[in-house]
This record gives C-alpha cells, sequence and structure tokens, in this order.
C-alpha cells in the first residue's frame, strides 16, 4: 500500500485515490482515463501536480493509484492507525470492484471526503443502484459515498440526476478540497467562496427527491419542495456564519 509522507497538522485534502483489484483483466489506465481524463503510465503508482479545473475554479491535487488482491485485507490496513496520516489528507477515495447485492459499500471512515465505488459489472442495472444510492445517501449525513456503474450508457437516472463518469465528475467538482488553494476563474469574484457550496446543494436536493418520491405532487406542492430546500440551505448558511 502506498504511503504518505508525516503531514502537519491540518494538511490540504488534496489527493485522491484510486483503489483497483489486481488479479482481473480491467484495464487500469483505460479506467483511470476514463474516470480523470488522465493519462498514466502502467507502473505509475503516484501523479503529483495534477489540475482540476472547473469554469468555477482550480485546484492542484495528486492521483495516487493502488491495488489490492483480498478487499477486506486492503480495508484493514488502510483503515490502521499507520496510515492515518494518509486518510487526513484524502479529498476522495475511488474504489473499482465488482458489485453484488452482498457487498456493501462504505465510508471506510473517511470524513470531509468522497468515497466512490466504481461498478464494473455491466449486468448491473442503474435501477438497483439508484436504490443503494439512496439507501447510503440516507445512511451517510455528513459524507458522500455513491455507487456508480462504470459502462452506463446514458448520462443521467431517471430522476434527472447525472450517473456514470459524469457524476464522478460532478463529485470532484463539488468536492471540498479542505486547506487547499483554490484559485478562482477570471469571471468569479472572492464572493463566489462563500456562496453555499454546489455540493450541498446537490446534496439537499437528493435528499428532497428521497423524502417525496411516493408522492403525487402538483405544481404547487413541487414549490412549496423547492422552498423548503432553499430554507434549509439559508439556514445552514447563516450557521456557518
Amino acid at each position: 500500500m502506498i504511503k504518505d509522507e508525516k503531514a502537519n497538522p491540518e494538511p490540504p485534502k488534496n489527493k485522491i485515490l484510486i483503489v483497483l483489484p489486481s488479479d482481473s483483466d480491467l484495464d487500469h489506465k483505460a479506467i483511470v482515463f476514463k474516470l480523470f481524463g488522465i493519462k498514466v503510465g502502467e507502473d505509475d503508482r503516484i501523479v503529483k501536480n495534477l489540475v482540476w479545473k472547473t469554469k468555477y475554479y482550480e485546484v492542484c491535487f495528486d492521483l495516487y493509484i493502488d491495488e489490492y488482491v483480498k478487499w477486506q485485507v486492503w480495508f484493514r490496513e488502510f483503515s490502521s492507525e499507520e496510515f492515518s496520516d494518509l486518510r487526513n489528507v484524502l479529498a476522495g477515495l475511488v474504489v473499482v470492484n465488482q458489485y453484488s447485492p452482498d457487498f456493501h459499500p462504505i465510508s471506510c471512515g473517511l470524513e470531509e471526503a468522497f468515497v466512490v465505488w466504481i461498478n464494473t459489472d455491466s449486468k448491473v442495472s442503474q435501477d438497483a443502484l439508484d436504490e443503494v444510492n439512496d439507501q447510503l445517501l440516507a445512511q451517510y449525513q455528513e459524507t458522500t459515498v455513491e455507487v456508480l456503474n462504470l459502462h452506463a450508457k446514458e448520462t443521467t437516472n431517471n430522476y434527472g440526476e447525472k450517473i456514470s463518469c459524469e457524476r464522478f465528475r460532478e463529485l470532484i467538482d463539488t468536492c471540498r478540497w479542505k486547506n487547499c488553494q483554490m484559485k478562482l476563474q477570471a469571471n468569479q469574484d472572492s464572493a463566489t467562496s462563500s456562496d453555499v457550496p454546489l455540493e450541498l446543494v446537490i446534496h439537499k436536493m437528493q435528499q428532497a427527491r428521497i423524502r417525496h418520491q411516493n408522492l403525487d405532487l402538483d405544481e404547487q406542492e413541487a414549490m412549496q419542495i423547492a422552498e423548503e430546500v432553499a430554507n434549509e440551505l439559508t439556514r445552514g448558511e447563516q450557521n456557518s456564519l
């Protein structure tokens, strides 16, 4: 397993770790490119000084690439005290695995980071993963934990939410990047950083969908739900001041 250098107090969370099975026929380089748009070499394990750029900001990050033979063995090592410094600098963890009903995605003990499980089995339906993600959304209030289909043919689900690689890039776009130096784009001013985070907006909208997904709503009721979400966001922003 990759080890990081000794971390300083409150280090920037500017590293993303992707973990792939070592005993499969998956093309690791192709998966990294499909997710991140980054070309890596066969033996690359740490790729430094990469730039993630959106229309609002850009930030430098490092990509860590690791492999596992047995997931449970890797996870025990990753969860140990020896690797606490590594966990503390992760903006996100990406686990490539074949999804099955017996497989339960977890947050891996990470806080203020996203955890994405990439399903490589093309036979798993998007509806099945939507149901799993609804359960994860209800279970994890502070950490984003999701399962995404690597080989989805569509870019949105039945709710109009982004899925697959589109959703993966959206997760990085809305990443917190805690303690990182983020450069605002030229058309943005300093107020941007104090606005309600897009990550929070998406999270609240997903929660509202789950709360009301079994209701047949008319336009007025839908507007009331939108106002409810807006009020939640406003209260959250005021409480952070």
